[in-house]
């Protein structure tokens, strides 16, 4: 229920999703599961097995890419590190008098 409400009212919610070094068991539920996921929403997911590196290289810059997937990151400004960091682009937005507002946007406003 809970993908249905998702996928017809916020399709453009997810840009991608990787399942990194999924288990034979996943990827054959997976294959039952995606039979009900719109086309859209089915297109936006990738199971990949254990050589999930160069997959995710393509798409994901490695400075961005937590170092336990292969990447460069680290999250060292962050205790715990990238597990615990709640970096992405979520973050770049606020809300102001009940407007959303980018916060470079926000922050030039507020210099000026």
């Amino acid at each position: 229920m809970g993908a249905k409400v998702a996928q017809d009212y916020y399709p453009e919610t997810m840009g991608q999703c990787y399942v990194v070094n999924a288990p034979m068991v996943f990827s054959a539920l997976y294959a039952i599961i995606k039979g009900f996921l719109d086309e859209r929403t089915r297109s936006k997911v990738r199971i990949i097995g254990s050589n999930y590196r160069p997959v995710l290289l393509e798409n994901i810059d490695a400075e961005n890419l937590p170092d336990f997937l292969g990447g460069t990151c680290t999250c060292s400004h962050v205790e715990g590190g990238c597990l615990y960091s709640d970096a992405g682009p979520w973050n770049d937005y606020v809300v102001i008098n009940k407007r959303i507002k980018h916060k470079a946007d926000h922050e030039r406003e507020q210099r000026d």
